[in-house]
C-alpha cells in the first residue's frame, strides 16, 4: 500500500529557515555563556582527567562492555515489552483500572480514620474510586476500546520503527537546551550584579522570566515539529496505509508555520506558570502556596484544551484557533475516554515501564554478583556488587522508557483523535479497526437506512 503522508505538499521554506537562524543565533549565545560559567572549572576537569586516564584506559574494554550490555539489555526487553503490550493491555488496563478503584477507596478512609483533622482532605479518593467505578459499570466499552487502543500502540511500534528515532532526537535536543539555558541563568548570576542588578531584585527576576522565552520557544517549535512527525506516521498506520518517514516530515513541514504558532503559545503559558510560581515563592508564605496552584491551574486548562490541537493541526491542516477550538470540543465530547487515557492507560504504561526497570534491575544484580564471585571469590562481596550493579541498571533503564513510551503516548493520542473521526464519518473512513466492529458498524448504519430513522451506533462486540 500507499502512504498518504507520502503524498503531502512540502510547504514554505520560509519558517524552517527562520527557525534555523533563530536556533543558531541563541544556541551560539548559550554556548558563549557555557564556556564563560564553565572556564574557571576547566584546569580543574583537565587535571582530574589527567590523574584518571593512567588508571581507567587499561580497562576501557570494561566500559565499552557495560554499554554493549545495556544497548542489547534495552533492545531485547523493549521488544519483550511490546509484545506483551500488543497481546496483554487491554486485559492489564482492565485489572489495574478496578485495582485502583479499590486503592483509592482504602486510601481515602483510612486518610479520614487516622489523620485527624486532615483526614477531610483523604474524601477526593473515594470520590475517585467510585468514579472509577461508575466508569466501569456504565462505560465499560469506553475501557475496552481505549484497551485495544493501547494494544494497537505497541503493534504500530513493532512494525514501524522509526517511531523511536523522534524520541532519541527529542532527548539530545531538549538535554542541550535544558544545559544552555542553564548555563544563561549562571551567566545572569555573575554578570548582573557587576552592573547592580543584585539577584534579590525585581529587575534580576523579571530578566529570569524574560530569558527563559527564546529557549522555552525553541524549544516547544523543534519539540512539536518532531512529535507531529510520530503523529502522521500513527494516523496514516492507523488509516491501514504504510508509513514513509520522509513523507511523514514533509506533511509536517507543509503546517510548519501553525506549529511555530501553537509553541509561541505554549511558551506564554510556560512563562506565565514560571511568573506565577516563582513570584509566589519570592514573597514566601501563603504566596507561595498560591502561585503553585495558579501555575497548577493554568497548566491543567491548557492541557485540556490543547489535548488534541497537536493532531488536528497536523492531521486535519486546520489553523492555531480552529485547531484548539476542534481540540475543546473534541476532549469535552471525550471526556470520559480522555480520563480513561489520563488514568488507566497512563497507569498501564507505568506498569509495563515498571517491568523493563524490573529486567533491568534482575539482570544488574546478576550481572554484579557473577562478575563479584569470579574475580574476588567471596559471595559477600559478590552480594554488595550486585546491588550496586542493579541500582546502576535500574537507573539506566530510564533511557530505553523513554524511547518506548514518549512515542506509545504519542501514538495513543493520535489514535484517539483518528476514532474520533471515524465516528464523524460514520466510520467510513479506511483503518485498522477490527472487522468484528465495522461490522457491527456496517449493520447499524443498513438498520438506519432502512428505518429512516435517526442512527444509533452500537457498542463494539465484547471480545474487541
Amino acid at each position: 500500500m500507499t502512504s498518504v503522508n507520502d503524498e503531502k505538499a512540502r510547504g514554505p521554506i520560509g519558517p524552517i529557515v527562520a527557525l534555523l537562524i533563530g536556533m543558531i543565533l541563541l544556541y551560539g549565545f548559550g554556548f558563549y555563556n557555557l564556556f564563560f560559567v564553565l572556564s574557571p572549572f576547566l584546569p580543574i576537569i583537565v587535571d582530574i582527567i589527567n590523574f584518571a586516564f593512567p588508571w581507567l584506559a587499561p580497562y576501557w574494554w570494561a566500559g565499552l562492555a557495560f554499554i554493549v550490555i545495556l544497548v542489547l539489555l534495552g533492545l531485547i526487553l523493549a521488544y519483550l515489552i511490546l509484545q506483551l503490550m500488543k497481546r496483554a493491555a487491554a486485559g492489564t488496563l482492565k485489572v489495574l483500572w478496578l485495582l485502583q478503584a479499590v486503592l483509592m477507596i482504602a486510601v481515602g478512609i483510612f486518610m479520614f480514620l487516622f489523620l485527624g483533622p486532615f483526614g477531610i482532605f483523604g474524601l477526593i479518593f473515594p470520590f475517585i474510586g467510585i468514579l472509577q467505578f461508575w466508569v466501569w459499570f456504565r462505560r465499560r466499552q469506553k475501557i475496552e476500546r481505549a484497551g485495544k487502543l493501547a494494544e494497537f500502540t505497541a503493534q504500530l511500534l513493532l512494525e514501524e520503527k522509526e517511531m523511536f528515532i523522534i524520541p532519541l532526537v527529542t532527548a539530545i535536543f531538549s538535554l542541550l537546551t535544558g544545559i544552555l539555558m542553564m548555563a544563561t541563568y549562571g551567566a545572569m548570576y555573575a554578570w548582573l550584579p557587576l552592573i547592580g542588578i543584585p539577584p534579590e531584585s525585581w529587575i534580576f527576576f523579571l530578566l529570569s522570566i524574560l530569558v527563559q522565552i527564546p529557549y522555552l520557544f525553541v524549544y516547544f517549535s523543534v519539540f512539536y515539529v518532531f512529535d507531529g512527525i510520530n503523529i502522521s506516521i500513527a494516523h496514516t498506520w492507523y488509516r491501514n496505509q504504510d508509513p514513509v518517514l520522509r513523507g511523514a516530515t514533509r506533511e509536517v513541514r507543509g503546517v510548519l508555520g501553525t506549529i511555530i504558532q501553537f509553541a509561541a503559545v505554549r511558551t506564554a503559558v510556560s512563562v506565565a506558570q514560571s511568573t506565577a510560581r516563582q513570584g509566589g515563592q519570592r514573597q514566601g508564605g501563603i504566596f507561595a502556596i498560591i502561585g503553585a496552584i495558579a501555575a497548577r491551574i493554568i497548566g491543567t486548562i491548557f492541557y485540556f484544551l490543547t489535548y488534541f490541537t497537536l493532531p488536528s493541526i497536523i492531521i486535519e491542516k486546520r489553523g492555531l484557533v480552529d485547531s484548539i477550538k476542534r481540540s475543546a470540543r473534541i476532549t469535552w465530547k471525550y471526556l470520559v475516554d480522555v480520563y480513561i487515557a489520563e488514568t488507566g492507560v497512563s497507569t498501564v504504561f507505568s506498569f509495563f515501564g515498571g517491568l523493563m526497570t524490573l529486567g533491568f534491575l534482575a539482570v544488574g544484580f546478576l550481572f554484579g554478583y557473577i562478575m563479584g564471585a569470579f574475580l574476588l571469590g567471596n559471595l559477600f562481596l559478590a552480594l554488595i556488587i550486585g546491588i550496586v550493579f542493579a541500582v546502576v541498571f535500574m537507573i539506566f533503564a530510564a533511557v530505553p522508557s523513554y524511547f518506548i513510551f514518549r512515542p506509545l503516548n504519542t501514538a495513543y493520542r493520535t489514535f484517539m483523535f483518528s476514532y474520533a473521526l471515524d465516528e464523524e464519518s460514520n466510520f467510513t473512513l479506511p483503518s485498522r479497526l477490527p472487522k468484528a466492529y465495522r461490522d457491527t458498524i456496517e449493520e447499524a448504519q443498513a438498520e438506519w437506512e432502512a428505518s429512516g430513522k435517526e442512527r444509533k451506533i452500537e457498542p463494539p462486540p465484547d471480545d474487541w
